[in-house]
């Protein structure tokens, strides 16, 4: 499993994203196909979050980074807060098999 996959199945919300990358990397150009995962959380869970990709990540220098909120649409700030103070459900899905989605989301 990949550690995208295994930090998909731990957290709340996540977009992943596939992209075409290219930078440079210790003096040579590269291209290469990346996955980018958003991951919804507090800014007091970064460090904890930071610390896991640098332990598990194969790059010797993964791309962490948080952005601040400083405003948006009320409801759905409560409901991230709301969210991330309550214990995670392995089954919080609400219709249809969650094993069949979540295989759609691994493929």
């Amino acid at each position: 499993m990949t550690i995208g996959k295994k930090l998909a199945n731990n957290r709340r919300e996540n977009v992943r994203i596939l992209i075409c990358f290219r930078y440079e990397w210790e003096g040579k150009i590269n291209e290469d196909s990346e996955l980018i995962l958003m991951i919804k959380t507090s800014s007091e869970k970064v460090p904890e979050l930071s610390k896991y990709v640098r332990e598990n990540h194969p790059y010797d220098c993964a791309e962490v980074i948080s952005s601040k909120i400083d405003d948006g649409n009320e409801p759905y700030l409560k409901w991230i807060s709301d969210t991330l103070s309550s214990p995670i459900s392995k089954n919080t899905e609400s219709d249809g098999n969650p094993e069949e989605k979540k295989q759609k989301l691994d493929e």
